[in-house]
C-alpha cells in the first residue's frame, strides 16, 4: 500500500513542478525578462532604406531602431538634417548590429546599435547633435558614453541643440 501512495504521488509532484515554471515564464514576460539568451536577430545587414534620423530597414525587411538615440521627426526641427546625416552614415551599407537586453519596440521593430566598418553610428548621432540621448531600461549597455556625448554636443551647441530651441 505505502509504494502505491509514493508513486500517485509523483504526477502530483510533476505538475506542481510544471506549475511553478509556467508560472516564472508568465511573470517574467509581463516583467518584460528573456529568459532565452539568443540574439535577437541578424548581427549584420545591408541597408535598404533609410526611414529618418533612428530608423532604416535593412535588405531582408527587417525594420531597425536604434538604441538610446531619439532624432527629431521628418517634420520638426532639425528632422530633415538628421535623417540626411543617417543617410549620408549608412545608405547602402554593410552595418553591423550590436544587441542590448530587450529585441523589439512596442511597435515591433528590432532594437540595436549600429556600426558601420566599426564606428557607432547612434554615437556619432549624437555626437554631431542630431539626435537626443534617449536611453531606455533595460536596454542601457551604451548609457555612460552616450549621456557624455549628447552632453557635449549640447554644449558645444551643436546641430538640434543650436537651431531648435
Amino acid at each position: 500500500m505505502l509504494a502505491r501512495s509514493k508513486l500517485a504521488a509523483l504526477p502530483c509532484a510533476g505538475l506542481l513542478v510544471l506549475g511553478y515554471l509556467a508560472l516564472v515564464w508568465v511573470l517574467a514576460t509581463l516583467l518584460g525578462c528573456e529568459l532565452l539568451v539568443e540574439p535577437c536577430g541578424v548581427s549584420a545587414g545591408s541597408v535598404a532604406q533609410v526611414r529618418d534620423g533612428d530608423t532604416i530597414v535593412l535588405a531582408d525587411g527587417e525594420v531597425i531602431r536604434y538604441l538610446s538615440v531619439d532624432t527629431p521627426e521628418r517634420d520638426a526641427c532639425f528632422g530633415a538634417e538628421a535623417r540626411a546625416a543617417n543617410v549620408e552614415m549608412v545608405a547602402g551599407a554593410d552595418i553591423v548590429l550590436d544587441d542590448d537586453v530587450r529585441c523589439r519596440d512596442v511597435y515591433g521593430r528590432r532594437l540595436a546599435y549600429v556600426s558601420v566598418d566599426g564606428v557607432d553610428v547612434g554615437a556619432k548621432l549624437l555626437e554631431r547633435g542630431f539626435a537626443r540621448l534617449d536611453v531606455i531600461p533595460p536596454n542601457d549597455a551604451r548609457a555612460e558614453e552616450y549621456k557624455r556625448l549628447a552632453e557635449a554636443a549640447r554644449s558645444a551647441g551643436r546641430g538640434l541643440w543650436a537651431a531648435c530651441r
